[in-house]
């Protein structure tokens, strides 16, 4: 998996399927320049994604949190 399945696979569920393939690719060029924060707006609220030397932080819309690994992730840290 690499990290822009990573993100795919958090905004899934949250964004629209047409807007999908944009935010992923917002996202990971966001990421991707040096950028630690990006906010994708979704119908439900905001999802926040942060990203660190190992993990990628994800703060849902509904406020529940998560934590992505990304050790072994292809194009992460």
């Amino acid at each position: 998996m690499d990290l822009r399945e990573v993100i795919a696979n958090e905004l899934g569920p949250w964004v629209p399927a047409a807007e999908l393939v944009n935010e992923t690719e917002r996202v990971l060029h966001l990421l991707e320049s040096g950028e630690r924060r990006a906010v994708v707006r979704t119908p439900e609220g905001e999802l926040r994604l942060v990203l660190t030397e190992t993990a990628l932080l994800v703060e849902l819309p509904n406020g529940a949190r998560k934590i992505r690994n990304l050790v072994r992730v292809e194009g992460g840290w």
